[in-house]
């Protein structure tokens, strides 16, 4: 992703992105939100992809920019 590109997130992965932040594991997620530890690494998977991030230090810096976090 450049830093131009916006990028369209979902309600959901925007809630997902928080609570990756905030150091939440899948399975955390998943029960906090009532879905398969397995949606969740779908949803993990799309927001590393949508955000061009390699890891958590670029995710964060990426949620920042966009006004997630």
């Amino acid at each position: 992703m450049e830093e131009d590109t916006q990028v369209i997130f979902t309600r959901r992965e925007k809630e997902i992105i928080k609570m990756i932040v905030d150091g939440k594991s899948s399975a955390q997620i998943g029960r906090k939100l009532s879905v398969s530890v397995n949606t969740v690494e779908v949803h993990r998977k799309n927001i590393f992809r949508k955000t061009n991030s390699k890891n958590m230090a670029e995710l964060t810096k990426k949620a920042l920019q966009h006004g997630i976090i």
